[in-house]
């Protein structure tokens, strides 16, 4: 996972306007077609102008997608978070920027994205429409003085349109800690790698879900977090918390899935959390945040896992002060 701050502003209006998409058509979750119909309604920008360049029409886009998904298969659901496809096609953006030598992501390095990942409708879309990712790199300005001010870094950007070193605070649907891309935007790098260290080891088990257990797992795994120190600290190694989790079957038959979603606990969990760090003066969550949240559900199984281990909040506490981790209050 990346930190959000290297968007541009016209990328992160992308990710709300796929969000609004997502709201609008009644999904629990966004989707690829949700983040092409979001560049198409930016309008402006290098990924908007490359699918006007090539023919690429908005109302053409919607009909095929509607088409496709008919109006029986609507989701309503109160939490709409992004789908493991999505966030991949995220990851790939930043790849793409880091390419091409660019210090932002913008528009145009998101519709890579959803092009190179190529899963999903929108790819299937636009392959049918005739656009793939050369002919969109094709379209882009080899010239960085041909970049538009809203495709520049919004730190350390080039000193052309007086953008100097000013850097735009992200809109207040990017700040929300409840929904969407906001919650993913309110964690730290360490926290957003557990996050999706839990939904790999999700998918591994094939259960069709992402629980506390998986997320105790990512944990451990993020070796560089405050949360996986302390519990090394307290005895609780990987091979340890494997061990555990293998004695307790899944309450779900198994399935051959590969995008999975939070359960209500895993969602408990990541709101506790943000409570934590709250207490923190960087209020962003981090790995120890997720861990003592973890805890206070201890009818879920990642609580139940630290407890057949011998470990409760007050050893957490405890051992974040002494390997120098911020223990909330």
């Amino acid at each position: 996972m990346y930190p959000f701050e290297r968007f541009t502003e016209r990328a992160k209006r992308v990710l709300t306007l796929a969000q609004d998409e997502a709201e609008k058509s009644h999904r629990s979750y966004i989707a690829p077609e949700h983040l092409l119909l979001g560049l198409l309604r930016e309008g402006e920008g290098l990924g908007p102008r490359a699918l006007s360049d090539l023919g690429v029409e908005i109302h053409q886009v919607r009909a095929r997608i509607d088409s496709a998904l008919g109006r029986n298969e609507r989701i309503f659901g109160q939490q709409i978070i992004p789908t493991s496809t999505v966030k991949k096609i995220i990851e790939i953006a930043f790849e793409e920027a880091k390419r091409m030598n660019n210090i932002y992501v913008g528009t145009e390095h998101l519709l890579l994205g959803l092009l190179i990942e190529g899963d999903g409708m929108a790819a299937h879309v636009l392959q049918e429409l005739g656009v793939d990712a050369e002919k969109v790199r094709d379209t882009l300005p080899h010239n960085v003085d041909e970049v538009s001010i809203g495709e520049q870094p919004l730190r350390g950007a080039a000193r052309s349109e007086g953008i100097g070193d000013y850097e735009t605070p992200a809109p207040e649907s990017f700040r929300s800690p409840r929904r969407g891309f906001g919650a993913l935007m309110s964690f730290t790098s360490e926290a957003m790698s557990a996050l999706a260290l839990a939904e790999e080891e999700a998918v591994k088990s094939s259960v069709g879900y992402i629980g506390t257990e998986h997320l105790l797992l990512g944990l451990v795994r993020q070796a560089e977090g405050a949360a996986a120190q302390v519990l090394l600290a307290l005895g609780v190694d990987l091979a340890r918390v494997r061990q555990e989790v293998a004695r307790k079957p899944p309450p779900f038959p198994r399935l051959a899935v590969q995008t999975v979603l939070p359960t209500s606990g895993l969602r408990a969990v990541t709101a506790l959390a943000r409570r934590e760090a709250l207490k923190d003066p960087a209020e962003r969550v981090d790995t120890q945040h997720l861990l003592l949240a973890i805890t206070a559900l201890d009818q879920e199984p990642g609580a139940c896992l630290l407890t057949a281990m011998g470990v409760d909040s007050a050893a957490i506490r405890e051992k974040l002060n002494s390997v120098g981790g911020e223990s909330p209050a």
